[in-house]
């Protein structure tokens, strides 16, 4: 009697701490997954850490940048606690280098400048897509949804949605450059 009482109980503890480790890492609230970690076409570096409804307009940035023969090579994404620019925050912006087909980067002046013929057609297609917005002379490595930029309480719910949502996971994205 006692030994089988002893397992029970065992068995009791095993089964809480099990649902208690499992309940750390499941997230089944209407946040859950609002941050995806991918590799995508076109691009190369570090890995995209995104806000999932941004994931199609990503997609095309390197869709774009693979019809113009450039790589976009990944300097920073998602960034709540280091980033002076709103979509960075929230998952909705890249910051990346470009580099030509001959392998060369393309940094800032040659962004402004469209000297590439690559970067400059790549350029052309981000200008005509409604979606995506890019830093232009200010901050020419800078892409991201800019949807948020006059609508502050949307972005505020969403940041604080996607700081929840991490902290409720536990999660310790690596995060700058």
């Amino acid at each position: 009697f006692f030994l089988r009482n002893t397992i029970n109980i065992f068995g009791f503890i095993f089964v809480i701490i099990f649902l208690k480790m499992v309940s750390m890492f499941a997230v089944t609230d209407e946040n859950s997954n609002l941050l995806i970690k991918t590799r995508m076409r076109g691009f190369v570096g570090r890995d995209l850490i995104i806000e999932k409804n941004w994931e199609s307009d990503t997609k095309r940035l390197g869709l774009y940048a693979e019809n113009c023969g450039i790589k976009l090579y990944v300097t920073s994404t998602f960034d709540p606690y280091n980033s002076n620019f709103w979509d960075k925050m929230i998952g909705q912006a890249i910051e990346l280098v470009m580099i030509n087909e001959k392998g060369e980067a393309c940094l800032d002046d040659c962004i402004r400048k469209k000297q590439d013929e690559g970067v400059k057609c790549f350029l052309q297609q981000v200008e005509k897509d409604k979606e995506i917005k890019w830093g232009e002379n200010e901050h020419p490595r800078y892409f991201c949804s800019g949807k948020h930029e006059k609508n502050y309480h949307q972005f505020q719910k969403l940041f604080v949605d996607i700081m929840q949502w991490e902290n409720k996971l536990n999660t310790n994205w690596k995060m700058g450059i």
